[in-house]
């Protein structure tokens, strides 16, 4: 694979983990508050928490 493959797949992957996370409670963007790595699994699960009180697991 050349860099110009490897920087598309780079920025495919960047997009596809910037999903738009909105608070089930009021709708507004909570923000994140810690990003752990699962090593069994292999994905990220992220933690958010909203102005409102509601923490939301993103997985």
């Amino acid at each position: 694979m050349d860099r110009a493959d490897s920087e598309r797949h780079s920025d495919r992957r960047v997009k596809n983990d910037q999903r738009t996370i909105l608070c089930p409670t009021c709708a507004s963007s909570p923000h994140l508050i810690v990003s752990i790595l699962d090593t069994g699994k292999g994905k990220t699960v992220r933690l958010f928490e909203c102005g409102c009180g509601e923490i939301i697991w993103d997985d």
